[in-house]
């Protein structure tokens, strides 16, 4: 789930997946395309309407900050 802040807060954009407790989870991304890698696999936010492929072939999410 992506929680925008307050603009009163500056454009910081908040991310959040859900994953087994101990994984080891990280955030990937360039400009308004991100991607999760969960224990060293790449996932996209199933929960974010909105993706772009990447110039590899593989999907990456898009978020508009």
């Amino acid at each position: 789930m992506r929680n925008l802040l307050p603009p009163e807060l500056g454009t910081k954009v908040r991310f959040e997946l859900a994953a087994e407790p101990g994984s080891q989870v990280i955030v990937a991304g360039t400009f308004n395309e991100y991607k999760f890698a969960v224990n060293g696999v790449w996932l996209i936010e199933p929960k974010c309407p909105e993706w772009a492929t990447s110039g590899f072939g593989f999907l990456n999410n898009v978020v508009h900050v």
